[in-house]
């Protein structure tokens, strides 16, 4: 039997846990604050130096907040907020029962590892009135895409300077000291000091801008927000420019990519009216304007600031012949997912970070909604299986995962590890199962409700499930469903008995493991066991359209009569509706096998054939079937002709591949190249002008296989387009197939090949492709050029926001670099 672990493995994640030793940990204790002062108001004024002879050292800040707050207890004696990295120079506290009197004791005092300042007061704060707490500070312009941080780009031949900021989770504290949690929501007021050739941008629009009267500086005034967390307040100097379209909606970019500032806008524009209507609360109840900024140094995808979106450039900027179809669709994802933010995560935000999925499980959810006027958006919800269900259900599989609703946060990198596919891919997975469970229209009104009820406020999952009762009926027993996969870890896999006269179905279920763990659930199945909406579909009995749910399994075995299926399958999980995996019979799995073989797979929709793709090669995996059933049901991929199976399939012999080393992988190599021939000669290697995105993804899909397994035709193909290509570069690859076709050149074509690509990236300044070269780069399989390609990742080269990226995908193109990343 083929085991999923192997030496190779063990290398990896020791590369991966020194990796994130070396950048990325950070253990600092979180202590909540608590609710004895709550803020109303910050007005901030900020000088950013970010040149030499700005009047300040280089890559700093000078700046004064002035807090305005009322105590909500009696006798309260001290004020404690976050700051991080910042030089306090003086501070002052006055009261509206006396402007004049200074009410701090003393210097504050500070606590690093809990990040936390703290003010003692001569007197007791009475209740309710009105303070002010001025202070004046100074900071860094950091490196590390954190806080307010530098960032550079090239123009005309000349090196640009930035200052922008990102402060999601904990790092507003590193601009200004503030109450620096999600619940301490407040309005802000931002003074930005710059110098006359820069300009600077906001959340809210400007409201003025006035001559400094001591120095050559100007002062931007912008508009006060509306009630916001302290993370989402943004802002931006530089020498960028804009372009506003419909709606006050705009795009802020480097000056030489405004031409490509288009796409970004009508996604942004049919988005915004998309969910405005469908909340049924318009995007101006909230903010007057929406920009959305394309930035080099990004450490994120994005991030949904209100009024001032932040993204990396290749995740909101469409170069058509830079991009594919497939990153054309992405741009539309990732936006659709930052606007929706606007509702779940800036309008209503979490409670805390332990609630984190109902800012990112809803915003998850809703990036894969078809956005009408954007064709790219039509075939996103086909895919919310392979985006979120499947990468869920892997991540949550482990005996390390933790609930939605995660408690124990007791440091900086606990908050850290929310921002991961358990809150994004799991929370819109439970999501989209509760939707069709109580049914899509009534969803829509529990959203609408809860959206109204909790604006400009925070939400934990008490508020959504309040809403849920009022639109479910009992038998949806929603409070059991909700509950189940919201509070508990993991998720069941069910199994399916049918009797001996196949018209009765046995279901049991208990907690799914990708490999064999000491777990409690084993003493104590009743502790481990979910309250599960169970969809099934026959060839004789229901439709693959009709999602409803048909038993709510309450116990961990429940049994009930189905149409007798005495000679067909029945398959349970439509559409992969459900977050559970699901395990048959023996007799049903050939059932089901059989079907799969038929003329047009007898019926049986694509996401469900993904679905058992999936489960089938999971379950091989954790020992609960042989791999031989497994491998036998892939011999329907001869004729497997939709892009979806084939994705959940290549994922699957990856993982195999990876973990196990190269000389034994040559009998799996053959295998999938017997099962790839068919749909190779179908797609071919050159697009077609009227491909969509699934056709362009899917060519792209089979074509890396191909070529990395040595498909004799696919690698003359790709050999030749990079011959002519190297011979002028002038020659256009078509852009879907360029990173195979790059690939293929480096792999085969030694030093020569790599230098020759090398060159092309440092010409490269368009994201997009610089990330295409880099990947193609990747594919380097020689001591010398890999060696080589690991000095340029760490160099200043490759942005820092591309250096992780770049070095897992060295890692992961070729098993055997595996022990020259660790001997480097």
């Amino acid at each position: 039997m083929l085991h999923p672990c192997s030496g190779k493995e063990n290398i990896m994640g020791m590369l991966w846990l020194l990796f994130l030793l070396l950048g990325h940990c950070n253990g600092f204790k979180v202590v909540r604050l608590n609710f004895k002062v709550i803020p109303s108001h910050y007005e901030i004024t900020v000088t950013p130096y970010i040149f030499k002879g700005d009047g300040g050292p280089e890559w700093t800040f000078d700046a004064v907040v002035e807090i305005t707050m009322k105590a909500k207890l009696l006798d309260v004696r001290s004020i404690t907020l976050h700051a991080y990295k910042l030089n306090i120079t003086g501070s002052t506290l006055t009261c509206d029962d006396d402007r004049k009197r200074n009410l701090i004791a003393r210097h504050p005092t500070y606590q690093n590892e809990t990040q936390l300042l703290t003010y003692e007061l001569l007197d007791a704060l009475e209740k309710d009135v009105e303070c002010f707490l001025e202070i004046e500070y100074s900071g860094l312009i950091s490196n590390d895409m954190l806080g307010l941080y530098r960032s550079t780009y090239w123009e005309a031949g000349k090196l640009k300077r930035l200052a922008v900021t990102q402060f999601e989770h904990s790092s507003a504290r590193r601009f200004m000291p503030c109450f620096d949690e999600p619940e301490f929501k407040a309005n802000f007021t931002l003074v930005v000091r710059r110098r006359e050739y820069m300009r600077s941008w906001s959340n809210m629009p400007l409201e003025r801008t006035d001559k400094d009267p001591y120095a050559d500086f100007f002062l931007d005034t912008f508009h006060t927000t509306p009630q916001i967390s302290p993370y989402h307040l943004a802002f931006m100097v530089s020498e960028y420019t804009n372009r506003t379209g419909e709606d006050s909606i705009g795009m802020i970019t480097r000056p030489e990519m405004q031409g490509y500032t288009d796409y970004g806008i009508k996604v942004a524009v049919n988005a915004i009216k998309y969910f405005s209507e469908y909340f049924d609360f318009p995007y101006s109840k909230f903010m007057p304007k929406l920009d959305l900024v394309a930035l080099p140094d990004f450490s994120k995808g994005a991030m949904e600031n209100p009024g001032l979106i932040t993204f990396r450039e290749a995740l909101s900027l469409y170069v058509p012949n830079k991009a594919s179809l497939a990153q054309k669709a992405k741009i539309a994802r990732v936006i659709s997912h930052e606007l929706a933010h606007n509702w779940f995560g800036n309008l209503v935000t979490c409670m805390f970070w332990s609630h984190l999925w109902l800012n990112e499980g809803f915003a998850t959810y809703f990036e894969h909604s078809p956005i009408p006027g954007v064709e790219e958006t039509s075939h996103l919800s086909a895919q919310f299986t392979i985006n979120a269900v499947h990468r869920a259900l892997l991540a949550d599989s482990t005996n390390t995962t933790f609930p939605l609703v995660n408690k124990k946060i007791e440091t900086q990198n606990h908050i850290e590890r929310m921002f991961g596919p358990i809150s994004y891919a799991k929370g819109a997975s439970v999501i989209r199962m509760l939707a069709h469970h109580i049914g899509e229209e009534n969803m829509k009104s529990a959203l609408r409700m809860y959206i109204k009820d909790r604006q400009f406020k925070t939400a934990s999952d008490v508020d959504l499930l309040r809403m849920l009762r009022k639109v479910a009926v009992r038998e949806d027993n929603i409070d059991g469903v909700f509950y189940s996969f919201v509070v508990e870890p993991g998720y069941p896999v069910v199994t399916v008995r049918m009797n001996e006269t196949r018209d009765s179905v046995t279901l049991t279920q208990k907690r799914y493991f990708s490999h064999a763990v000491s777990s409690s659930c084993k003493d104590h199945p009743r502790a481990c066991f979910w309250v599960i909406p169970i969809t099934y579909v026959s060839k004789n009995q229901y439709s693959f359209n009709d999602t409803t749910t048909r038993v709510v399994m309450h116990d961990i075995e429940v049994t009930f009569n189905v149409t007798p299926v005495p000679n067909t399958w029945i398959i349970f999980n439509v559409q992969h509706i459900g977050y559970y995996r699901v395990n048959y019979d023996f007799e049903s799995w050939n059932r089901i096998i059989d079907g799969l073989k038929a003329p047009d797979h007898d019926g049986i929709h694509e996401l469900n054939r993904a679905q058992i793709i999936d489960d089938l090669m999971n379950l091989a995996r954790s020992d609960h079937i042989p791999y031989c059933t497994a491998f036998n049901m892939l011999e329907y991929l001869k004729t497997e002709t939709s892009y979806i199976p084939w994705k959940m399939a290549m994922k699957n012999f990856q993982f195999i591949i990876y973990r196990t080393p190269a000389y034994d992988t040559k009998a799996l190599r053959k295998y999938v190249l017997e099962l790839i021939e068919n749909i190779y000669k179908k797609l071919q290697l050159m697009p077609d002008p009227s491909d969509n995105q699934l056709i362009s993804s899917h060519r792209s899909l089979i074509l890396k296989m191909a070529c990395k397994f040595g498909l004799h035709d696919c690698l003359v193909k790709a050999r030749e387009q990079f011959n002519k290509f190297k011979k002028d570069d002038t020659y256009d690859i078509p852009v879907d197939i360029r990173q195979v076709v790059f690939c293929v050149g480096v792999r085969e074509g030694g030093k020569d090949a790599f230098n020759f690509l090398w060159k092309r990236y440092k010409l490269e300044n368009v994201e997009t492709e610089q990330i295409t070269i880099l990947s193609a780069l990747a594919c380097t399989n020689t001591d010398a050029t890999v060696r080589d390609f690991l000095d340029k990742i760490f160099s200043s080269d490759v942005r820092e926001n591309m250096k992780l990226k770049t070095f897992t995908m060295l890692a992961t193109q070729n098993p055997a670099n595996y022990i020259r990343l660790w001997d480097y």
